[in-house]
């Protein structure tokens, strides 16, 4: 089981303290086991955080989605195509 949960990363070597939502893994007991090394998404804070949500949010139900094949667009930004 998994799903996303937000993590306080502390500030430490001399980097400031940031939040990120991250896809969080169970184990049997259903206890957190792990989670994604790259967060989904980040902010300085929690605030920062529920407000960049809300934006996505915004954006998924404001826009109309996107067909990869019906749409003439370039490739996912990284890739080597």
């Amino acid at each position: 089981m998994w799903n996303y949960r937000v993590i306080q990363h502390p500030a430490k070597d001399g980097d400031e303290e940031w939040w990120g939502l991250h896809e969080v893994y169970y184990n049997d007991d259903h206890s957190p086991d792990g989670w994604t090394e790259t967060a989904c998404f980040i902010g300085s804070d929690l605030d920062d955080l529920i407000e960049t949500a809300g934006l996505i949010v915004q954006d998924m139900m404001g826009y109309e989605h996107l067909v990869e094949e019906d749409n003439e667009l370039h490739p996912p930004m990284g890739s080597s195509d």
